[in-house]
């Protein structure tokens, strides 16, 4: 995230290769933002993507890499069948 909206590398690589048939699972880092939206704007700017459900995580929290944010990204990836 960058300010509240995805960075401008993102929306170049989403226009740069053809998403069809493709699966996207969105995760970012954000200091207090969450995930802004971005992931409704990364399903509507790739509407023949199959976009799972994203993941957000505070870039502190990311950084410290605790057994409880290593649980809670195990668990959210459990949660999309990985």
């Amino acid at each position: 995230m960058w300010w509240g909206d995805m960075p401008m590398a993102v929306y170049t690589f989403m226009d740069s290769y053809d998403f069809p048939d493709k699966v996207v699972i969105p995760f970012n880092t954000h200091e207090g933002s969450g995930e802004s939206g971005t992931y409704s704007a990364i399903r509507s700017y790739l509407p023949n993507a199959q976009v799972l459900d994203g993941m957000d995580i505070q870039g502190k929290t990311a950084q410290e890499f605790s057994s409880d944010t290593q649980q809670a990204v195990r668990d959210w990836l459990d949660g999309l069948g990985f």
